[in-house]
């Protein structure tokens, strides 16, 4: 982030992203955002089998992740999860 100081203009350097937290997991790619919630940290109930998890889908011009394009792009969904397990172990 440091490089767009200098350069407002600066085109984005950082193109894949990963996280995880709580189990919940999510991957960002070139503007699009794959994510699963697993489990609410303040909520104390017994988590469901990570199996079971649904993961989610949002395309680059929906930044409130109001969309989800799951059902509608299950290639590009597969990819992006592909992509997560490639991250997470790096």
């Amino acid at each position: 982030m440091a490089y767009s100081f200098a350069d407002p203009a600066a085109a984005e350097q950082r193109m894949t992203q990963y996280f995880e937290m709580f189990v919940n997991r999510g991957i960002y790619h070139q503007g699009w955002t794959a994510c699963t919630r697993h489990s609410t940290p303040w909520l104390l109930t017994e988590a469901p089998p990570i199996d079971e998890d649904v993961w989610e889908l949002y395309g680059p011009d929906d930044w409130t992740q109001a969309h989800d394009l799951a059902a509608e792009q299950p290639e590009r969904l597969r990819e992006l999860q592909r992509l997560f397990l490639i991250e997470a172990t790096k």
